[in-house]
Parts: C-alpha cells; sequence; structure tokens
C-alpha cells in the first residue's frame, strides 16, 4: 500500500490508500423518476410480458417453469432500473453516497430479528386486513377466493424448490434492495432520513402490486430502510430481505409437513409466534437504538458539525504553484464541508466526474404523486 499525502487547512495528513468509495448521491428528483419508471414499466410488464409468459406456459402446460420466468423479467427490468440510474448519476451501484455494501454478520443478524419480530406480531393482523378487504371485492374470504384461483396441482418439484427457496428469496434481496433502498430512499435522504425511510417503504409495499401484501410489505420496509440508514449499510438490508423471503415460505410450508405429527401445531404456532415476536422486535430495537443514538448522537445533542474524513478522489478547480489543476487522491471533507465557489470533483475509475446537486422541492414531490396514483391504480385493477 502506498501512503498518501493531503493538505486540509495548512495540516499535513498521511493516510494509507484503501478501497476508494463513489461519494456521489442521488436527490429527491433521481427517486422520483425512478419510482415512475418502475411504476410505468410494471404496466408494461404486465401487459406485454404476462401474455408471452402465459403463451409459455400454454405451450410447455409447466406453470412453475412460467412462474420461474415471471420472477426473473420483473427482477431483471428492477435491477435494470437501478444500474442505469447509477451508471446516469455516476453514483455507485450499491455502495457510496453515504451507504456501503459490506458483510457484517451482527448488524444482519440484529435486522433479521426486526423482520421476523414484526412478521409474528402482524401476522394475524395482515390476514385480517386481507380477510376484509376481499369480502368488500369478492364477498367472500381470502382462503375461499384463492382457493378459486387455478393452480395445478401436479407442479414440478425441482422447479418449485428452485423458484420458492432460491429465486424468491434471492433474486428480491438483491433487485429490490438496489431499487428500493439503494436508489429511491437514498435520493430521498434530500427531505430528511425519517422521510426516507418512511417514504421508501410505501412505495416498497405499494410497488407489490397487491391489497393483501400491503400492511405487512409496509411494515418490513420501515424496519429494512431504518436498519440500513442506520447502519449505512445496504448488504444489511440484503440480508433482512432474503432471511424474511426465505423464513416466510418455510413457515408457509411448515404446517403442511408438521400437522400430520403435531396436530395441535396451529396452536402453538401462534402462541409461541406472538411471544417471539415481543422477544425479536424488542431486542432488534434496543441493539438499532443504541446504534441509532451512537450515529445521530451528534445531531440528537445539537453538537457542532466534526469534520470527517472519507476515502475520496477529488479534484479541485484551485490551480499550484506550477499552474497545474490540484488534483487530491483524498477528500480532505465532505460535500457539506466543501468550500463555496469551489468545483470538487470525485474520481469515478477512469475520469473525474462533478457532483449531482440537490434538486428542487416541488417537481420530485409531484413525480412522486403521479407514480403513486398510476401504482394504486395497478393495485385496483388487479383486484
Amino acid at each position: 500500500m502506498k501512503s498518501i499525502l493531503c493538505r486540509n487547512e495548512d495540516k499535513e495528513i498521511v493516510l494509507k490508500r484503501g478501497n476508494y468509495s463513489n461519494p456521489n448521491t442521488y436527490n429527491a428528483l433521481d427517486s422520483a423518476v425512478a419510482f415512475l419508471v418502475f411504476a410505468l414499466l410494471t404496466v408494461a410488464l404486465k401487459y406485454a410480458i404476462s401474455p408471452l409468459i402465459q403463451k409459455i406456459y400454454q405451450a410447455t402446460n409447466d406453470y412453475m417453469l412460467a412462474m420461474c420466468i415471471s420472477v426473473l423479467a420483473a427482477q431483471g427490468m428492477i435491477l435494470l432500473v437501478a444500474f442505469i440510474f447509477s451508471r446516469i448519476k455516476k453514483v455507485g451501484f450499491l455502495s457510496g453516497g453515504g451507504f456501503a455494501c459490506r458483510f457484517d454478520a451482527v448488524d444482519a443478524l440484529f435486522g433479521i430479528l426486526l423482520c421476523f419480530g414484526v412478521f409474528f406480531l402482524l401476522n394475524a393482523t395482515h390476514y385480517s386486513f386481507i380477510d376484509d378487504w376481499t369480502w368488500i371485492i369478492y364477498l367472500t374470504d381470502y382462503e375461499t377466493h384463492t382457493s378459486l384461483i387455478a393452480v395445478p396441482s401436479d407442479l414440478n418439484p425441482l422447479l418449485t424448490v428452485i423458484y420458492s427457496f432460491i429465486l424468491v428469496p434471492l433474486l428480491p434481496a438483491i433487485c429490490e434492495e438496489a431499487l428500493f433502498r439503494g436508489v429511491i430512499m437514498r435520493g430521498l435522504r434530500q427531505f430528511g432520513d425519517l422521510f426516507a425511510v418512511i417514504c421508501s417503504a410505501f412505495i416498497f409495499a405499494i410497488m407489490h402490486g397487491g391489497y393483501e401484501q400491503i400492511v405487512l410489505q409496509f411494515a418490513i420496509g420501515l424496519m429494512i430502510g431504518g436498519a440500513v440508514m442506520i447502519s449505512n449499510n445496504i448488504f444489511v438490508g440484503m440480508a433482512m430481505h432474503f432471511s424474511y423471503n426465505f423464513g416466510v415460505i418455510a413457515l408457509t410450508a411448515m404446517p403442511e409437513i408438521l400437522n400430520g405429527f403435531l396436530p395441535f401445531y396451529n396452536y402453538l404456532y401462534d402462541a409461541s409466534g406472538v411471544i417471539l415476536g415481543f422477544v425479536f422486535i424488542i431486542t432488534g430495537f434496543i441493539y438499532y437504538g443504541f446504534k441509532f443514538i451512537g450515529e445521530y448522537k451528534r445531531k440528537i445533542l445539537k453538537k457542532p458539525k466534526i469534520v470527517r474524513f472519507q476515502n475520496y478522489y477529488v479534484l479541485e478547480n484551485d490551480l499550484d504553484a506550477d499552474g497545474k489543476q490540484k488534483a487530491y487522491s483524498y477528500a480532505a471533507v465532505l460535500p457539506e464541508y466543501y468550500k463555496k465557489d469551489t468545483d470538487y470533483r470525485f474520481y469515478s475509475g477512469n475520469r473525474f466526474c462533478k457532483f449531482n446537486k440537490q434538486s428542487n422541492k416541488i417537481a420530485p414531490v409531484i413525480i412522486l404523486a403521479i407514480a403513486t396514483i398510476i401504482a394504486v391504480l395497478q393495485i385496483i385493477i388487479s383486484a
């Protein structure tokens, strides 16, 4: 490793070369446009791709093959939106802009506890909500309604396992986190961290496309968004998302497996689930509560800003004694501490790029409202 000598306010700082992070981030307008693009593509997916998948099902008579293709198409679309925005805006795909993407087993574990705590505590409310709305829409309960939906009984066992325990848990954990937390929540931080978490969780819930998922998806979105925001690590969100999807599928399959061995399994599950829910969510809240205080204590205690150093390549428009442009291999300060009227840039790996500026507040709000209307209309039409 080479050492780098930098100057900041007449002080020399010697640092070791490490992994340089893209410091650029999205703004609120980027988040709103990404949401709108995704909402419109969801409509296109429904009316363009779905008929194609239906034809594949009719040709192969393999329901699970069609389902696998469907989830690959949907998640691929989400990943593509996130990737294109990262390229256009010169923002790190998963890391950078205040977020890292690094393995952290402890943060991930307590985040997973939060997700399952919410699941166990809200599961009954979730199904009550579904039943109420199913009665309003179909004049029957949800279980009867779903039993009327034609799903073949002779499902391909291998593809069923791949779909249920690999594709459904893994793909959304990567693709949806890249968009909902990586792009949308990151950009909405312009309006404040709390707003970013709540708004991105709401978008996360309604974009799942069905009224039957809103309650749990919103709550899980809050837990994932809060954990990612506090830990500044999008890997935590991916681990939570994967574990939650995998765990819910496993818990759904367990009654079919265990009811023959444990006649009172359903009662045992309901009783222990509430207890586990309280234990999990309290444990998770305590851990992230202390972590939140550690991360935000300066704001909470209203202490003055402290200059922090980051591993960023930065270019300053001032000229040195030889008339050459000053190019620092290490940023002295974060963007909020930059001197006025100074054009700072960061090194993207092959060239220097300008930092994205904050957007105005009116345009993002209007676009967010339009995208929300499109998403809600899709839920109503699908119902």
